[in-house]
């Protein structure tokens, strides 16, 4: 599950993942966006604060996933 899915289906809003992961909204924002690509720590938080929802594969392209 992408995060942009997971804020969809739960009450959290960027400003939380930000609050969490100490990334401004700006950076949540342009990885939602597909813009940027977070570092493996912040997948890795991105992943706990999901309690392992979004995943590192979940960052992943189709092309990469090949």
């Amino acid at each position: 599950m992408t995060l942009s899915e997971y804020l969809d289906v739960t009450s959290l809003q960027q400003i939380d993942i930000s609050k969490s992961t100490e990334y401004s909204p700006a950076t949540i924002s342009r990885w939602i966006s597909g813009d940027r690509t977070p570092s493996r720590s912040a997948i890795q938080k991105v992943h706990k604060i999901t309690m392992g929802v979004v995943t590192f594969d979940d960052w992943m392209s189709e092309d990469d996933r090949r």
